[in-house]
């Protein structure tokens, strides 16, 4: 696995595995994180969301929008992305941080197939039913939005939201917006359903409001669940990505705006 920032390359080893989902090869993955309030490059403008470019599927696959359009549509271009390329937008939960650059985005690509987050807004719902060609309603079951690319059924309770497992040479790639159910809880749906190595989980675990005792079982139930590398981002916290880059050491990613993590 490789990561580019600002900061240059570097190599993160570890063995392959066989998947679970599918019979196809793996080919390899590569997230980009268009918006983010955490990072550290100077030419991009940080903002409380999240949003990841995902390539290397056979569909461009956007993962949440972040908060404001102008912000999400101006880093990308500094990054090079061209949004146009994007064939499939999803919604992880439906707070403004991840899907209030959704109309901005849709302008950019009008026909995207867009898969909504639980209890959609009706502004959301407005946006997606005067741009795209197709417009999924989130699932109880797992789904699977182009080969590699699994969109978990919805979890939680008071705050429902869906992740996406990635499949890639190493294992899953599971990709969180803010994981109001509880990062572990995702890990373990995805582990129960889909089965095979976990790889890797990224984006935004919600920890910032848990006691370091509570990250620190967090941090210990994902060993149990046998996830390698953990790169927390966005509503993770400062204290628990401190926590869990202790627990993780070599195995822990720097995620953050403007950072491009190739998995191969």
């Amino acid at each position: 696995m490789r990561i580019r920032s600002i900061f240059g390359v570097f190599l993160l080893a570890c063995g392959l595995t066989a998947c679970a989902w599918g019979e196809s090869k793996a080919t390899p993955v590569t997230l980009t994180v268009l918006y983010d309030n955490q990072g550290t490059h100077e030419s991009l403008t940080k903002d409380w969301g999240f949003s990841c470019l995902i390539r290397g599927l056979d569909k461009v696959i956007l993962f949440d929008t972040g908060a404001k359009g102008p912000i999400l549509v101006e880093n990308a271009r500094r990054l090079g992305v061209n949004l146009s390329e994007v064939d499939i937008v999803v919604l992880s939960h439906a707070h403004g941080d991840h899907a209030g650059g959704l109309g901005a985005l849709l302008e950019q690509v009008p026909k995207a197939v867009v898969y909504l987050p639980p209890d959609p807004s009706p502004i959301v719902r407005r946006q997606t039913a005067a741009r795209t060609a197709q417009v999924f309603p989130a699932a109880q079951q797992n789904r699977e939005l182009c080969p590699g690319a699994i969109l978990t059924g919805v979890l939680g309770e008071k705050i429902k939201e869906h992740a996406l497992a990635l499949r890639s040479p190493r294992g899953w790639v599971i990709l969180t917006g803010c994981a109001h159910p509880g990062i572990e809880r995702i890990v373990e749906k995805v582990a129960d359903s889909i089965g095979g190595r976990i790889h890797l989980i990224a984006g935004g675990f919600h920890l910032l409001d848990k006691t370091p005792a509570e990250v620190e079982a967090v941090a210990a139930r994902l060993k149990e669940l046998k996830v390698q590398k953990a790169a927390p981002s966005h509503c993770t916290g400062a204290s628990a990505v401190n926590i869990l880059k202790a627990k993780f050491g070599a195995d822990f990613v720097s995620l953050g705006l403007g950072v491009t993590v190739v998995i191969d």
